[in-house]
């Protein structure tokens, strides 16, 4: 395999496109669509921090994917930086429209003592799946 330097006029291979479904988090990565199982469980993947400037994209997400009535929603914590007022906020209106419509709400990749305390505040660590 020859190592050919690329034409000006030749585009740069991308890689394969990603529907951003939550641009959590200053940073502005790109996560990808929820992903759904065959049981129809949910997941939102967020990425960054949940904060006044992000909170209200995360909320519009997790609004969308309720409208759809799945019999559980995980909304996974895993790579999230801050968690406060705000984040703590839209996952009580989130467990309050599930609770009212009968979806199961789960909360993954909360073992992390920061993330955890913050849940504790408002009694969403009960929510929290395999790791507490």
């Amino acid at each position: 395999m020859t190592n050919q330097p690329m034409s000006d006029d030749a585009e740069p291979r991308r890689p394969a496109a990603r529907r951003r479904l939550v641009r959590s988090g200053h940073d502005g990565r790109p996560v990808p669509r929820p992903p759904r199982t065959p049981a129809g469980v949910v997941t939102v993947p967020v990425v960054g921090e949940i904060d006044s400037v992000t909170g209200g994209e995360l909320e519009a997400v997790i609004s969308r994917e309720l409208a759809n009535r799945p019999p559980v929603l995980v909304v996974d914590l895993s790579l999230v930086g801050f968690v406060g007022s705000t984040a703590l906020s839209l996952l009580c209106r989130a467990r309050e429209t599930c609770r009212r419509q009968g979806t199961e709400l789960a909360l993954q990749g909360t073992a992390r003592e920061d993330v955890l305390s913050q849940l504790r505040i408002t009694g969403l660590e009960r929510l929290a799946v395999g790791e507490v």
